[in-house]
């Protein structure tokens, strides 16, 4: 379970040699937030202003905005990855969170290597880890390149390396960030299938993507998030076709 009360985020800026630029353009809305004037020569970037959500056991909730919305700052402030500057938020179980699948990725390392040390990033247990390569491997289809340095893969074949070590490992509670592009359509058509199978085990899941059709697929309900604020909350269907028209 998810509560959120009244969560903000500020970001503080310390203004330099491009301050009088930055000073020209408090209050108004820019890539990431809304800027306002702050103390001692800085200004504030308002990344979250005033976000309330609850998700509920067995709830699949996604995120749609346009970028720099709020959608991954909202993720990485329930995952406890930043700070909140204000507001409460009360997490009832295990979080995993999915931003960057590439973490842990050394290119110089052979693929199976690479496996055991991306996989760190989500769970702690070696012997899982050993008992979960296997699918792993199978999962990326990368034959006997899993051998060879991971600098001689091709951007798809990292692509397919890191969406196998990410997806293995399901969890309580799963936060994912729009990941959902990676390697070609017969490889994304296959990840979505492994997705579903992770989200429908999960408790709680929050999706943020630009993706209507996917979270249709996955969620029960979704949020549009526009300049740090919950601009409207519904079903996929009518959450989305409100985005779409704002951007008409």
């Amino acid at each position: 379970m998810i509560v959120l009360q009244d969560v903000h985020v500020t970001i503080p800026v310390f203004l330099n040699e491009y301050s009088r630029a930055i000073r020209t353009i408090v209050g108004e809305r820019v890539f990431g937030g809304r800027l306002s004037a702050g103390r001692g020569g800085k200004v504030n970037v308002n990344a979250l202003r005033g976000v309330s959500l609850e998700v509920r056991p067995g709830e699949r909730v996604g995120l749609i905005g346009r970028n720099g919305a709020g959608k991954t700052t909202l993720l990485r402030a329930i995952a406890g990855i930043i700070p909140i500057s204000g507001g409460t938020i009360e997490v009832k179980g295990e979080i995993r969170s999915f931003f960057n699948l590439g973490a842990g990725l050394d290119v110089t390392r052979s693929g199976l290597s690479n496996i055991e040390s991306m996989s760190m990033f989500y769970v702690r247990n070696r012997v899982r880890i050993r008992e979960t390569t296997p699918s792993i491997i199978e999962f990326a289809e990368l034959g006997n390149f899993i051998h060879m340095p991971v600098y001689t893969y091709s951007a798809g074949m990292q692509a397919r390396l890191s969406v196998a070590v990410a997806t293995a490992y399901g969890g309580d509670i799963l936060v994912f960030d729009e990941m959902l592009g990676a390697g070609d359509a017969s490889f994304i058509h296959k990840m979505r299938r492994r997705l579903d199978v992770v989200v429908r085990a999960a408790k709680c899941v929050l999706i943020a993507s630009h993706s209507s059709a996917l979270l249709n697929s996955l969620c029960d309900r979704a949020l549009w998030i526009d300049d740090g604020r919950v601009r409207a909350e519904g079903s996929v269907e009518k959450v989305s076709a409100l985005y779409e028209s704002s951007l008409q």
